[in-house]
């Protein structure tokens, strides 16, 4: 999918756009939270409380800080600043301003962040419109996924 074919999703609506994982674990969000450390040490930022913090905790640790105070990991990519408040361990959600997005690198840059989730967690990532699961924009299919098949024409009822 190129920016031009995809660019009308990112036209600003007064809403942001999702990124989500679902069926996830806090063995999935640990190993996301390790990948993104390795490839991306320099985009990433953990808040607590608004303050950031020297380094990024477990997932174990967040979701623990994430019950009594305000937790925020953003991802900067380019233009873009992905955020995640790690609301529940069942599902991974980062939202994103659509406004951010202002070309094809920064398309790229997001698609490269999708499938970093897609690879450590084995599971399609959807990017969304917001709080819209349905309303799937873009789908990164796990290495190794089988496409869901398609009725050929030629197919008898």
């Amino acid at each position: 999918m190129t920016w031009t074919e995809i660019a009308s999703e990112f036209e600003w609506d007064g809403t942001l756009r999702d990124i989500y994982v679902v069926d996830t674990t806090l063995d999935d969000w640990q190993r996301i939270l390790d990948a993104l450390i390795e490839h991306k040490p320099n985009a990433l930022a953990f808040y607590l409380e608004k303050e950031e913090a020297a380094s990024i905790p477990s997932a174990k640790v967040i979701f623990e800080l994430s019950l009594e105070s305000s937790t925020l990991l953003q991802v900067t990519l380019g233009n873009v600043h992905l955020n995640c408040h790690f609301f529940c361990e069942e599902q991974v959600e980062f939202d994103l301003d659509p406004s951010e997005l202002r070309g094809e690198e920064d398309l790229q840059g997001v698609v490269g962040f999708m499938r970093i989730l897609a690879n450590e967690t084995g599971k399609p990532v959807i990017l969304t419109h917001e709080n819209m699961q349905d309303a799937v924009i873009l789908t990164i299919q796990p290495p190794g996924a089988v496409p869901a098949s398609r009725p050929r024409h030629d197919d008898k009822p």
